[in-house]
């Protein structure tokens, strides 16, 4: 790993898989690491030292929403019906809380609309949905992300600043996926903007997570239950929609 600060993940040892900031080296040269995303101040440290040599600044969007869940089932474990390893209110179970907020905000930098490139419009996705879906809107963009689409993640409840003027000028697809959380009316209202800005070789697409809510017949239903080879099917009838519409 070249010796730069910032994120970075674990190769190996008893830190392995997980991902945190790389943020300088002690006296006898081991990198100081911190799984907190920035620099509050909580009720304990979360900091750590490991060989230089266990450090890998590649990180991809797959490692960090892989690393996610790994974190989030931890903390449901833990808050539920306790957890094997992790004593409720410990310095592990803080560091764990540390690290899946650093993992929510680089997911937010990964699917920031600035990471998008114009050069690869027809592969740009701009996929709108509520927070609250989080967990399954991460599965579908971990599945477009291994198939080389290229996603900016928009959602009403924790991203105030709106990004759909710039969208309409960088991606190919949008994507609206429907719930009985997202807003109707927010809904309605970008569907109007897209529809009045967009041009012909600029496609919208609806998926479901409700049954009884359709926007239109075409809208593509993914149970939330979906195991993991069901939701990868959905996905590339997902990708069907966007190439038949290229090819018309």
């Amino acid at each position: 790993m070249t010796q730069k600060f910032g994120f970075v993940k674990i190769k190996s040892g008893i830190h392995k898989g997980k991902i945190a900031r790389y943020i300088g080296n002690d006296e006898k040269g081991k990198a100081h690491i911190s799984f907190r995303y920035d620099q509050d101040f909580l009720s304990w440290p979360v900091y750590s030292q490991v060989p230089k040599s266990v450090l890998n600044d590649d990180i991809s969007l797959i490692d960090i929403i892989d690393r996610y869940y790994d974190v989030v089932g931890d903390l449901n474990k833990i808050s539920l019906k306790g957890h094997p390893k992790v004593k409720k209110y410990s310095a592990k179970h803080n560091e764990l809380i540390c690290e899946s907020h650093l993992l929510r905000c680089l997911l937010k930098e990964y699917t920031s609309i600035h990471q998008l490139q114009f050069k690869e419009k027809e592969t740009n996705i701009y996929l709108m949905s509520s927070f609250q879906d989080l967990f399954l809107v991460n599965d579908l963009i971990a599945e477009l992300s291994l198939n080389h689409w290229h996603i900016c993640h928009y959602d009403h409840e924790t991203q105030t600043a709106y990004h759909l003027e710039h969208a309409l000028s960088m991606c190919s697809q949008f994507v609206f996926v429907l719930s009985q959380h997202y807003n109707e009316r927010d809904m309605h209202q970008e569907y109007q903007e897209i529809l009045e800005k967009k041009t012909d070789l600029q496609q919208v697409t609806f998926v479901t997570l409700d049954q009884d809510i359709q926007f239109n017949e075409d809208s593509l239903y993914i149970d939330r239950k979906s195991d993991s080879d069901t939701l990868r099917r959905k996905v590339l009838e997902l990708e069907k929609r966007f190439m038949n519409y290229d090819s018309h």
